[in-house]
């Protein structure tokens, strides 16, 4: 989406490596509301850190859009909590995604959401469990 505000260059950049000449241009959030709800409303959304649901929140805020119910799977809080190697201090999407062997395009959207969703599935593979105790996990975590 087209965030339609001042753009943060060095934190956007520096993250995602996503450039302002890529982020303009594109439909701007409300436009596509409808098609997001349906998708999202009372399903497991997994992504990795805060900056996604953050960015979500910060868009139905600026278009004066409801918040519908869905349930958020940190992948960031998922490998701290499954692989040793990031129970200290957490990791990047791509150090997960490196660190399983998955393949991520920087700045695809549809690569970095493949590699959210294969990260899910190493953990449930790893820890025997499925996504909804996956998610139990992650939210007694968030206590």
């Amino acid at each position: 989406f087209d965030p339609e505000t001042p753009f943060n260059p060095v934190y956007i950049e520096k993250i995602h490596g996503i450039t302002e000449e890529f982020a303009r241009g594109w439909s701007p959030f409300d436009v596509s509301y409808d098609e997001i709800k349906e998708l999202l409303m009372n399903n497991i959304v997994a992504h990795h850190s805060q900056l996604v649901r953050t960015g979500l929140l910060k868009a139905l805020e600026k278009y004066n859009l409801d918040l519908f119910p869905m349930f958020w799977l940190d992948t960031e809080i998922v490998a701290r909590l499954t692989w040793q190697e990031f129970s200290a201090e957490g990791c990047s999407l791509q150090e997960a995604a490196s660190f399983l062997g998955i393949e991520i395009r920087y700045p695809d959207a549809l690569s970095c959401s493949i590699a959210v969703g294969k990260i899910v599935i190493e953990a449930c593979k790893k820890s025997g469990i499925g996504a909804s105790e996956l998610l139990a996990q992650v939210s007694k975590e968030r206590i």
